[in-house]
Parts: structure tokens; sequence; C-alpha cells
């Protein structure tokens, strides 16, 4: 509601591009925070205490969760906001169907849900494809 919309997808392709993936691949590729991987060694010594060992599989887990969390988030706002526009041109549509809508309603009033709709289909576009 407060920010632009197309300013948002920005953010996602960046933050996924310079955040996320560099951190999936550290995690999930057999990065430096795989689980049991030799690079782990260079975090956490392996003669470690287990309470340092524990604490850095916890920190491990955490930036998992959190990096997981944010792009569920991500996805779960796209489809919302497919879903609205999609509402959006079907209102639209059916709307500048009707005859008795476009014949009675004010020229400059048809006229913006012409825009209206154009501009949701072009939204729509740009976060589909």
């Amino acid at each position: 509601e407060r920010i632009k919309f197309s300013a948002m997808v920005v953010f996602m392709i960046l933050w996924g591009t310079f955040v996320y993936c560099p951190l999936a691949h550290w995690m999930w590729g057999g990065g430096i925070l795989t689980y049991g991987s030799p690079h782990a060694a260079v975090i956490v010594p392996a003669d470690a205490p287990l309470e340092v060992r524990r604490a850095a599989d916890e920190l491990v887990r955490c930036v998992r969760q959190m990096s997981g969390a944010t792009l569920k988030v991500a996805a779960v706002s796209i489809e919302a906001e497919t879903a609205r526009l999609q509402a959006e041109i079907v209102r639209a549509e059916k709307m500048l169907s009707n005859p008795n809508f476009v014949e009675r309603a004010r020229a400059e009033v048809v006229e913006a849900e012409r825009e209206k709709l154009a501009r949701y289909r072009r939204e729509l576009d740009a976060l589909s494809g």
C-alpha cells in the first residue's frame, strides 16, 4: 500500500539476485554454509568446543530459515498481486462489455475504465513475464 508495486518488484529481483542466490548456493550448493561441508571447518574448526559447533549450526539454520521465509513472503505477495490484477481485469472487462454502461456513462468515465484496464493488463504482463 505504501510502496509502488514496480519498486517492490525491482527490490525483489535485486534481493533475489544479490542476496538469496548466493545464500542458497552457500547453503544447498555445497558452499561454505552446507552442513558437514569441508568449507565449514574454515568457519568452525573441527576441534572447537561442542557449544561453539552447536552455535554455528544454529546460525546456519537461522540464515536458512530467514532467507527461505523471505522468499516465501515475496512469492505470496506476487501471487496475491496477480490475483488482484486478474480480478480487476475481469471486473473492468465486464463493465466495458456492458452496453448500458458504455452508452449511459460519461465519455471520460468510460475512457478512464479503458485506461485502468490497459494499465492492469500491463502490470499483469510485467508481473508474469
